[in-house]
């Protein structure tokens, strides 16, 4: 596998060295993710700020032949003898756009970066991480003419923290497929009320 030393430093890590927790270098990420606090006027938040990502992944003039697909997977869990309620399995966001290309993987990595645009805070992926213990970001996309695959997992859980990261890169890799898709996989509700609510959801 190849990279150049340009693509390392814009990434921020190895590809030699992954997987690879995203450690935060002059800022402490326990009191920096207390700061962005979560955003309490909906538990649907973090799908709108994935539908967001993967909308603003098409390009203009190949908009119309593009499509976003939101899965909601629930199990039904035994309390008692004859009674069950609903828990969340996963819910995925997907999306045809470019993908995790360099810019892009670069803006999810680090905190605050506002580059996308001037209302864009770079904030949004702290709004994953505040309702769902992991968060997981799987893409194909073309970089240098050429396919890469990219996994990328989020989450505040401690032993991201002790890192003094939020991201933790698992996979970069060239691969044979021509595919140009993301998912964004938000699995582990932090909250009992956020779990029933999440898995109750329908599209009714």
């Amino acid at each position: 596998m190849n990279t150049n030393t340009s693509e390392q430093i814009d990434l921020l890590y190895k590809i030699s060295e992954l997987p690879q927790f995203i450690s935060v270098q002059g800022v402490y990420l326990p009191n920096e993710i207390k700061h962005i606090r979560k955003n309490g006027r909906s538990r649907l938040i973090p799908i709108y700020e994935a539908f967001t990502n993967a909308w603003e992944s098409f390009e203009e003039n190949d908009i119309s032949s593009k499509n976003i697909r939101i899965e909601i997977y629930s199990n039904k869990v035994s309390l008692i003898e004859e009674c069950e309620e609903l828990a969340l399995d996963k819910i995925i966001i997907k999306d045809d756009g470019v993908g995790l290309n360099n810019r892009s993987m670069r803006r999810l990595l680090v905190l605050r970066d506002n580059s996308k645009n001037r209302f864009n805070l770079g904030t949004g992926r702290v709004q994953y991480i505040h309702r769902f213990n992991r968060t997981a970001i799987r893409s194909y996309c073309a970089e240098n003419g050429k396919q890469r695959y990219r996994e990328v997992e989020l989450s505040k859980a401690d032993y991201f923290l002790a890192h003094n990261a939020i991201a933790k890169v698992i996979t970069d890799e060239e691969t044979e497929s021509d595919m140009q898709c993301t998912q964004v996989l938000l699995m582990n509700p932090l909250d009992k009320e956020d779990d029933n609510y999440y898995a109750n959801l329908s599209m009714a």
